[in-house]
């Protein structure tokens, strides 16, 4: 309907400009008029697509319900910032929650692995300890709104985890293992 509005006022502003004896004020409003029609078409095509991303990641967090047993977290992170976002109708807002104050050690990660899955575009996981818990993360490079922002999944896997050192009867300490590998990088 709006389009055909805008193609019916470029027409009669056409129509006036072939016109050699055209009205510069009702041309000029006729301009306006068009500009605005055009601006408020861009504002509901960007509208339409936020929808339609909300509305990707809404099914995408329908499909992840089956997580809601496997992880006991799920956020989203601007890695960049460290904040944790949290998405509310259509608009992120930072919850004012450093990223990494869920690990209770006051500064960033020595391997972010949020940060690695922005910058490298692609999903990264380690495991990760806090306390005596020891957790698997998993990092996955989303964009909402045109924002590139990191959904992390964490979950507790102290009880479902085990190492051996090959040796028999005598198991490695994990947190030591786990300190090793997030060293690496």
């Amino acid at each position: 309907m709006m389009y055909k509005k805008i193609e019916d006022l470029r027409r009669e502003l056409n129509e006036m400009l072939d016109s050699p004896n055209y009205d510069n004020e009702k041309l000029l409003d006729k301009s306006r008029e068009l500009d605005i029609l055009i601006v408020q078409m861009m504002r509901e095509k960007q509208r339409a697509e936020e929808e339609k991303i909300i509305e990707e990641l809404e099914n995408l967090l329908d499909k992840l319900e089956i997580t809601d047993m496997s992880y006991q977290r799920l956020r989203i992170v601007d890695p960049v910032h460290k904040k944790v976002l949290i998405l509310k109708d259509t608009d992120l807002y930072d919850e004012d929650v450093k990223c990494f104050e869920f690990w209770n050690r006051g500064e960033v990660c020595d391997n972010c692995i949020s940060l690695r899955a922005f910058n490298e575009n692609n999903a990264v996981f380690k495991l990760e300890y806090q306390g005596n818990k020891i957790y698997m993360v998993t990092a996955i490079p989303i964009i909402i709104k045109g924002k590139s922002v990191v959904m992390e999944f964490i979950k507790n896997t102290t009880d479902l985890f085990y190492i051996s050192n090959g040796m028999h009867g005598q198991e490695e300490k994990i947190y030591a293992l786990i300190d090793r590998m997030n060293n690496l990088q």
